[in-house]
């Protein structure tokens, strides 16, 4: 007679708590941020892997194909008078003059040069694990390649004895609306790479389980990505109906554009740029790079829903107007809609 095989209750439990944490677990997306498609806060370990994709380049497919990049680091020295602005270290005090690239600003750090394919991607991908940690290693290598831990003075800055980094990340999810800014430009994210590392092991281990950065120093915006997704597609169809032309939606908030502009290299090929919503008392401004280096500029505002067509190497989008006080970090709804329209450029065969 055979006799029945019943485990040990250590082992019962232990089946039913590894259970329970692979049920639960997951679920700590919806708690970590509103728009965690976005945000990729909660991806790691989570139901939702490779459901999401995200677009960082406005990506015109030409004869010689080119595009506007939404996502990069520049070294910046944070200045406390708002009376100075602050300074960026160009790449080629740090990386040397082959580290220039025609669709890159002078002022962003030069990933490709760093960074593998891997990393580049996997930096993409879940920016809220390791922006911090790379911001941090590039902003230490560039104090010690400049001048050891006082970087910043040089160019007039005091009270920052180390380089900082701003942060730009817009994302398209899964290729469809606005390209939405995802991440606080006016974060210093090398100084949270530098707390995160000093941080007790238990500390480390909890902020990472809730995917938080420390108190003060958190550079992801968790709330009203894409709350005008709506618009931006009805306008993005409407438009290129009418014009039989590629429409791209930028989705933005006021704090953080007024703060922080975004910085283009169009490499003289035409876009027509139209300010769709913009906040009252404000107004969209470029700021249009001269020939033949782009170094000198030109200040050009724009008029709510009047297109600008604009052809340079050197492009700014920023904001003019009343001054907000809500910072980047504390607004909940995206309030800028911009219309980025061209046409490809082919040649017929």
């Amino acid at each position: 007679e055979k006799k029945s095989y019943l485990p040990p209750k250590y082992m019962l439990f232990f089946v039913l708590a590894w259970t329970t944490w692979q049920f639960l677990f997951p679920l700590r997306m919806f708690i970590a941020s509103d728009n965690f498609p976005h945000t990729r806060l909660g991806y790691r370990y989570s139901w939702t892997m490779m459901l999401h994709t995200s677009n960082n380049i406005i990506q015109r497919h030409d004869d010689n194909p080119s595009g506007l990049i939404l996502h990069y680091m520049s070294p910046t020295c944070f200045s406390n008078d708002d009376k100075r602005p602050d300074q960026f270290m160009p790449r080629s005090v740090y990386a040397g003059p082959d580290s220039e690239h025609p669709m890159q600003d002078g002022r962003t750090v030069p990933f490709y040069n760093g960074m593998d394919i891997r990393q580049n991607l996997m930096l993409g991908i879940m920016p809220a694990h390791f922006a911090a940690r790379i911001a941090k290693s590039i902003g230490d290598n560039i104090d010690n390649i400049v001048n050891g831990a006082d970087t910043c003075s040089q160019v007039g800055v005091a009270g920052q004895a180390k380089m900082g980094m701003h942060y730009v990340y817009f994302g398209k999810l899964n290729n469809r609306g606005a390209y939405c800014r995802v991440v606080d430009p006016t974060v210093d994210i090398a100084k949270t790479g530098r707390v995160q590392a000093l941080l007790p092991f238990w500390r480390k281990v909890l902020y990472s389980l809730i995917d938080q950065r420390p108190p003060g120093h958190e550079f992801m915006l968790k709330k009203g990505i894409g709350s005008l997704k709506q618009e931006a597609l009805t306008v993005k169809a409407n438009m290129e109906k009418a014009s039989n032309q590629t429409v791209e939606m930028l989705s933005d908030r006021a704090a953080c554009l007024q703060r922080k502009p975004i910085w283009f290299k169009p490499l003289l090929k035409t876009y027509t740029i139209i300010p769709v919503r913009i906040p009252e008392g404000m107004q969209l401004e470029l700021k249009i790079g001269q020939p033949p280096d782009g170094k000198s500029f030109t200040r050009e505002p724009l008029k709510l829903r009047e297109p600008y067509h604009v052809s340079t190497t050197s492009l700014e989008i920023g904001l003019t107007g009343r001054k907000i006080r809500q910072t980047c970090g504390e607004t909940d709804v995206e309030d800028v809609l911009i219309a980025i329209v061209y046409k490809e450029e082919k040649s017929s065969v």
